[in-house]
């Protein structure tokens, strides 16, 4: 992802357009996804918040973070002058490898999201027992240690080489291994592993478990027409808020395959031609694939606060919280008061248990 380079090459309509993205929408883009992200990660690590699903909402949301921080970095490196080339050169090298690293971690989450949904919904009496937290934090340790050890290998295409310039100076230079230039390689980790662990595999998972969970969302709906004379007011809250859950969840799947999908789709097509895929509009694909999976944090956030209470509820108490605090503080250095304020019980209301 040569994002140093969608500034400088070519000319016309395809520069302005990449320079407009590059420079004026990627930047805001990136920060409100960070900004998100912060926010849904303070949330979700309240103790009331603490379930299995929300671990791997945690694990997909400090993916995308690292992600978008990475992403933030080189947009900064494109934007200002940097004198040395070489330690730019050696960054955009290694921070390639972490940005696929943390981009098949967000991809292997919303496969496990999809999971946790679909013994929930479908296998309801094994739910208790397959679905615990401590079972969700090995997983997600698992996937962060797994997806590290499958993008290892591409450190060994580079070498960082040290000289002395004229002036007695220590210079690094980043130079590529013959690894980088292995067809076998190419085509055993690239097609193969990454193609199967990265894109075939997982999108696979995806679409089959989402189109099980519609068929139940809507069989259950036909269900809850019919019986809602029969059924107290509470079991149908709570059958409506796991519908809610669920749906979200499903949301979340459609938002990755519309918003994260190019940019893994792209990232496949570079690897299996060895970086050797250049066509007229290529750094222009790339600009787009990059801003909408920063988008995707974002609208995650939306969909956080749109579908589960019990997220919004906590948001408005921890804003809230923040703010009568702030406005007391205030009040009080006004008057010349300098006590220190109690800040008010930051509780939750208690409702009923969901996924989130």
């Amino acid at each position: 992802m040569d994002l140093e380079n969608m500034t400088f090459r070519s000319t016309g309509s395809d520069v302005d357009a990449r320079h407009v993205l590059v420079e004026g929408v990627l930047p805001p883009a990136c920060i409100c996804g960070i900004v998100g992200i912060i926010i849904t990660l303070i949330i979700l690590s309240h103790k009331h918040m603490a379930t299995s699903t929300n671990t791997y909402l945690i694990g997909l949301a400090a993916a995308d973070l690292m992600f978008l921080i990475i992403v933030s970095l080189r947009l900064w490196g494109v934007m200002v002058s940097h004198s040395d080339l070489n330690t730019w050169e050696i960054f955009t090298a290694y921070s390639e490898i972490f940005l696929r690293m943390f981009n098949l971690i967000s991809v292997w989450m919303i496969v496990m999201l999809a999971v946790e949904r679909f013994i929930a919904i479908c296998i309801p009496y094994k739910a208790m027992d397959m679905c615990t937290v401590n079972r969700s934090r090995c997983i997600v340790v698992f996937i962060y240690i797994a997806a590290f050890v499958c993008q290892s290998l591409h450190f060994a295409k580079y070498k960082i080489v040290a000289s002395h310039t004229e002036f007695n100076e220590s210079e690094y230079t980043l130079h590529h291994t013959q690894l980088s230039g292995d067809v076998l390689f190419t085509i055993i980790y690239g097609w193969v592993f990454e193609g199967l662990i990265g894109v075939i595999i997982p999108f696979v998972l995806i679409l089959v478990l989402n189109s099980r969970l519609i068929y139940e969302i809507h069989k259950s709906t036909q269900y809850l027409k019919r019986q809602i004379g029969a059924n107290t007011r509470t079991s149908f809250d709570i059958s409506s808020e796991q519908m809610k859950i669920t749906t979200m969840l499903i949301a979340m799947c459609v938002v990755f395959l519309i918003c994260q999908a190019p940019y893994v789709l792209y990232n496949y097509v570079i690897s299996i031609h060895a970086g050797s895929f250049r066509g007229q509009h290529h750094l222009l694909i790339m600009a787009v694939s990059i801003l909408l999976a920063a988008m995707k944090s974002t609208i995650n956030f939306v969909l956080y606060c749109w579908f589960s209470e019990k997220f919004w509820t906590t948001f408005k108490s921890l804003l809230c919280f923040r703010c009568a605090k702030l406005r007391n503080l205030t009040q009080n250095q006004s008057n010349g008061n300098p006590k220190n304020i109690n800040p008010r019980n930051n509780s939750v209301s208690n409702s009923k248990e969901t996924t989130i």
